[in-house]
């Protein structure tokens, strides 16, 4: 193989994953220029014991503790017991403002329920926990 064929090639290549690298990093900073933080005051809540046939409610502050507007994206539950409401507008910096998680107690016995926050945030997600006993009402 001809000495200078070999090395324009090798330039070539070199150039061009030079380029894509340089397209990478400009995709991730056109990417982070919208992305925040987000503080939740206190992720975990103990319902202690609750009547059955009851939803009960428990409300998280958080706030946006970074320097774009927060946006829920969306709240993941991971069964029908449980469900979230929240303000769908984007919270600015600096703001404070609370989501509602509710438990319906249909189930006796003690549960333990994970809720996912999905935002715009460097970390995308957080978490909440609630956990409680259901018992008959006597």
């Amino acid at each position: 193989m001809n000495t200078i064929f070999k090395y324009s090639l090798y330039t070539i290549a070199l150039i061009s994953l030079l380029g894509i690298g340089w397209l990478f990093g400009k995709s991730d900073f056109i990417k982070n220029r919208n992305l925040t933080t987000i503080n939740i005051e206190n992720n975990v809540h103990d319902f202690g014991v609750i009547k059955k046939d009851i939803e009960v409610p428990i409300y998280f502050t958080y706030r946006n503790s970074g320097d774009s507007p927060l946006v829920i994206q969306d709240i993941e539950t991971k069964c029908g017991c449980t469900a979230a409401k929240w303000d769908r507008e984007p919270l600015m910096p600096g703001e404070t403002d609370s989501l509602g998680v509710y438990y319906d107690a249909k189930a006796l016995g003690y549960f333990s329920k994970e809720v996912i926050i999905h935002f715009n945030s460097k970390k995308s997600f957080a978490k909440l926990f609630i956990t409680g006993t259901v018992k008959e009402d006597k």
